[in-house]
């Protein structure tokens, strides 16, 4: 029960902090989408945002796989 418990704690809080991460960068490309260097800022939000979330969902799936989650 626990470590089923363990499990999805580590796959929804990466979940989460992604949608959470890609959300922002949408609303802030909503509200600033007339200025060009925002676009910058945005792109470069948007890459950090997706290599956090990447590297936070396979962390947690491999957390899963090997059974230490």
């Amino acid at each position: 029960m626990l470590d089923g418990t363990w499990a999805l704690i580590n796959l929804v809080i990466p979940m989460g902090a992604t949608v959470t991460l890609f959300g922002a960068a949408i609303i802030l490309r909503a509200h600033q989408q007339y200025a060009a260097a925002a676009d910058r800022n945005v792109s470069a939000m948007l890459t950090i945002s997706g290599i956090l979330a990447a590297t936070a969902l396979a962390y947690s799936v491999g957390m899963v796989l090997s059974g230490r989650a």
